[in-house]
């Protein structure tokens, strides 16, 4: 099991937690703007609150056929409340069921969080997809 991150703060809590639950975790501190994973080495990838629409084809790529993706982040509703928040890190409501319109979408939505701002997906990818990205 892989776990990324840009923050050495989240990796180093990471690893306590790790340590304490008795779980091995590869944990690499990294950008996932540069970062590449291996292609279809992973059955589940989890993002939370990145935002990087030219890292996705990668993501899905690492990927097994059938393997399964988690993603969510914040989408423009977050401008109600925070109108300086950077629009490129958000997401438009109703944008990750297209980004995965040919996947099997189990779940998905645009009104998660205690703001009701973030979207969220769960789906799996489908058998005989071919990778399109390789590691820089």
């Amino acid at each position: 099991m892989d776990a990324v991150d840009i923050s050495p703060v989240a990796i180093e809590r990471g690893r306590a937690d790790a340590a304490r639950a008795g779980v091995a975790v590869d944990f690499i501190q990294a950008d996932l703007d540069d970062w590449r994973p291996s292609l279809e080495a992973y059955d589940l990838v989890i993002g939370f609150r990145y935002l990087n629409r030219q890292v996705w084809p990668c993501l899905q790529a690492a990927l097994r056929p059938g393997g399964w993706i988690l993603y969510q982040t914040f989408n423009l509703r977050k401008l109600r409340p925070d109108a300086d928040f950077p629009r490129e890190y958000l997401l438009k409501v109703g944008e990750l069921p297209c980004v995965f319109a040919d996947w099997e979408i189990l779940e998905s939505g645009d009104e998660g969080g205690p703001s009701r701002d973030q979207s969220w997906i769960i789906c799996r990818k489908p058998i005989g997809r071919k990778p399109a990205c390789h590691k820089p």
